[in-house]
């Protein structure tokens, strides 16, 4: 039976002995010596072939029961270093830390990959470490398009973004929208353009989607902030999302005067908004100067009972 390393050594050195003896070859004339001898040696190699037979099947055995008595064990020292982890982990859980910040260096050395490609250098960007990036050219946009799922006040979003300024879209609603207000966006350039980055800077609104529109008009989805492979691009499609709110009180509008139809004019409103802005302002300053005229005021009649308090006290003197 193989129960031990040098009995499982034995055991192959036993399986790899080879006996060379073979049979003797009978002839025409009976030798029955010869006979006899022959017949001994095959009894032989049967004896031995049954013994490595079953010499194979301990192995067999002892391999097996090896094996699973090795994961058992493995197993057993893996769940004692969990529990050890784990414990660790409880004992500083509650424990305070130090934390590091590791001081980043710039370093323009040319540095090869294993297969002989360059890696990029990365830079430090807001104590943040990012690839580097260079901008090849600024592309102009040819044409704006926007869309969204509910009554847009104000929006001045081809103007704007084609003259490279921010877009701005406002919404009186009766009710808020719990979803959100989900505008779209589709923006095309004035040629085709190579791209493996987008940038775009967002201001009480969340990014939901951002497509790539191909040069043939196919579109893939992508992260913004993030590098991905090179594409030739035409445009690009952003969906936007907004559930931020500013509740106010309007005054209902009177559908049958005359001036309803100029609200629905955007040069109208943009006129208007902007004589709001400065009735705003106006009377932000009025105020302001109200309250600086009160204030002189004050000081000046503090001033004036001083003085009087002074000349009693003099005229008292006086007579005294």
């Amino acid at each position: 039976m193989i129960n031990t390393a040098n009995n499982f050594d034995e055991a192959i050195t036993y399986l790899k002995d080879s006996n060379n003896k073979y049979p003797n070859t009978l002839t025409e004339k009976m030798d029955s010596n010869s006979f006899n001898e022959s017949m001994k040696t095959i009894e032989d190699k049967l004896n031995n072939l049954y013994e490595k037979i079953r010499i194979t099947e301990d192995l067999n055995k002892y391999c097996k029961n090896y094996i699973i008595e090795q994961i058992r064990l493995k197993e057993k020292q893996f769940k004692e270093k969990l529990k050890i982890i784990e414990n660790l982990r409880d004992q500083f859980s509650d424990v305070e830390y130090i934390s590091y910040n590791v001081p980043f260096e710039a370093s323009e050395d040319v540095i090869k990959d294993r297969d002989g490609s360059i890696i990029k250098n990365m830079i430090v960007e807001d104590t943040i470490l990012k690839q580097s990036s260079v901008t090849v050219e600024n592309i102009p946009l040819s044409t704006v398009t926007f869309y969204n799922d509910s009554s847009c006040y104000y929006n001045n979003s081809q103007s704007n973004l084609i003259d490279n300024n921010a877009s701005r879209s406002y919404y009186l609603l009766n009710e808020p929208q719990y979803n959100g207000i989900t505008e779209t966006y589709n923006i095309l350039f004035n040629k085709n353009y190579f791209c493996n980055f987008i940038d775009i800077s967002l201001v009480n609104c969340d990014i939901k989607q951002c497509l790539l529109i191909l040069t043939d008009s196919s579109k893939i989805e992508v992260e913004i902030n993030t590098y991905f492979n090179v594409k030739e691009i035409k445009g690009i499609e952003l969906k936007i999302n907004c559930n931020k709110y500013k509740y106010t009180n309007t005054s209902e509008l009177n559908t049958n005067n005359d001036s309803y139809n100029e609200l629905l004019n955007s040069s109208y409103l943009r006129k208007t908004n902007d004589i709001l802005l400065k009735n705003i302002i106006s009377n932000e300053e009025q105020v302001k100067s109200i309250n600086e005229l009160n204030k002189y005021n004050k000081e000046y009649e503090e001033k004036i009972s001083i003085n009087k308090e002074i000349t009693n006290k003099n005229q008292l003197n006086n007579i005294s």
